[in-house]
């Protein structure tokens, strides 16, 4: 719904603002979803999020995480790791065209 959509952004805003708001959201997350404990997260320079695993291996995605996590026996094999949505893929087939970039200087 619209309310949650503003609910979000207003969150997503907040937390660019506050890193340590944005960290804990995403621990709450990505203990709602199943990933260990022994994760940490950070903010990078692109304020984004990014997931430690013990080993040092890092990702930038709770999915990423969780199939590293089975990968390394932090988690059963046959655990369910659901991935959000891709919101590059294009469901029509069809390719965008290229967008022309403006040229810095006098035209001639």
């Amino acid at each position: 719904t619209a309310s949650n959509s503003i609910s979000l952004l207003w969150h997503k805003v907040m937390n660019a603002n506050d890193p340590e708001a944005s960290i804990r959201a995403a621990y709450v997350d990505a203990k709602a979803r199943g990933l260990p404990d022994c994760w940490t997260c950070s903010i990078d320079k692109r304020n984004r999020r990014k997931w430690t695993a013990p080993t040092g291996r890092s990702c930038d995605s709770i999915p990423k995480a969780l199939a590293i996590s089975v990968e390394l026996g932090l988690l059963p094999s046959d655990f369910p790791i659901q991935a959000g949505p891709n919101k590059r893929k294009r469901t029509d087939g069809k390719i965008p065209p290229m967008s022309k970039k403006k040229r810095a200087g006098p035209k001639t």
